[in-house]
């Protein structure tokens, strides 16, 4: 009976002490920082001789593994996407590159930037969208442009190894091209524990 007892005292012991550990390990996640990542640049070749009120459209497909992002910013915990409260695109920054005088962001109207992951789109969940609209004046020609996405949570989109990133750009001809522009997009995630 004393060794049933003595069996007992131990493994509620060991249960306790489990529990407590948990719990700690679960306290030290809940003041984990927000952290940012910014993703391999996307590079979008705009053809010579698109015409005035045409529309390029191109989509980039770049690999994104959540758990290796979140390891390599929180390395000292052992942290997964089951930790992570909200993925986002906090950010877009557009470049446009081989720019002169008359081939510039004033020959656009707006461009479109959509992103989607492989998982999403097999779930049929919808594009984030964000649309630029460009003024034709002096001031637009040069300057990178931002785009932000509305309120979303990629969580539901990824999974946390082996997700694909699908972004998509449109833009709309003011006025003819005649010369091979190239658009970099800077994607900037943040990543809410």
């Amino acid at each position: 009976m004393k060794k049933i007892l003595l069996s007992l005292m131990v493994l509620g012991g060991s249960m306790a002490l489990f529990s407590s550990c948990n719990k700690i390990v679960d306290e030290i996640k809940k003041n984990i920082n927000p952290f940012n990542y910014n993703a391999p640049e996307v590079t979008y070749t705009l053809p010579s001789l698109i015409s005035g009120g045409d529309e390029y459209k191109s989509e980039q497909t770049y690999d994104l593994n959540i758990n290796q992002i979140i390891d390599d910013n929180i390395s000292e915990l052992n942290v997964s996407i089951d930790d992570i409260s909200k993925i986002t695109i906090s950010k877009i920054t557009l470049h446009l590159e081989n720019t002169n005088e008359n081939h510039n962001w004033t020959n656009f109207e707006h461009v479109t930037l959509k992103a989607n992951t492989d998982k999403g789109m097999a779930e049929g969940k919808a594009d984030l969208t964000a649309t630029k609209t460009i003024e034709d004046k002096d001031s637009e020609r040069y300057t990178d442009k931002e785009l932000t996405f509305a309120d979303h949570n990629l969580k539901d989109y990824v999974n946390g190894e082996g997700s694909k990133a699908i972004y998509s750009i449109v833009a709309k001809a003011r006025r003819d091209i005649d010369r091979e522009l190239k658009l970099v997009a800077t994607i900037q995630y943040s990543f809410k524990p």
